[in-house]
């Protein structure tokens, strides 16, 4: 029986020439699978990212089941749309922030994930009263303060 590769993708062929460390690494990185769906999110999205500035921007809650390429999907967008570096590689304009919530969210958990996101200093932070949170004996602002 001939081994023929008459059947793969001609995109395919050239990672048959890499090292079988190369292709296992292929195999397990995450790909782009296109759905009707996802490209209306991804046009929704670009959409609102031209939105001209006024007093009330609009929005999009993208939300779904577990497991079902949400996270993907704006993955994929804040890859098509890079934030614009001066020439030393300091962000000069920032078009998008991906931020993905805790798994057991609280507010000193979103607000350390949004300062990372901005990519604040620790400087740039107001400081705020700070108390134990009882849901997951993380440190958070005291309410009675915000």
């Amino acid at each position: 029986m001939e081994n023929s590769l008459d059947h793969l993708h001609i995109g395919v062929l050239s990672y048959l020439e890499g090292s079988i460390d190369e292709r296992v690494s292929r195999l397990y990185a995450p790909k782009w699978v296109a759905y009707s769906r996802s490209y209306e999110a991804l046009a929704r999205m670009a959409h609102l990212l031209n939105h001209p500035p006024s007093g009330r921007m609009p929005c999009m809650l993208l939300h779904g089941d577990s497991n079902i390429g949400k996270t993907m999907i704006v993955e994929k967008f804040v890859r098509d749309h890079p934030n614009i570096c001066n020439e030393f590689n300091k962000v000069k304009v920032r078009k998008t922030v991906h931020l993905q919530m805790p798994a057991n969210p609280c507010d000193n958990k979103l607000y350390a994930r949004s300062s990372k996101a901005w990519e604040f200093s620790r400087r740039s932070i107001a400081v705020v009263p700070m108390r134990i949170c009882s849901d997951c004996a993380c440190y958070t602002a005291s309410r009675q303060n915000r």
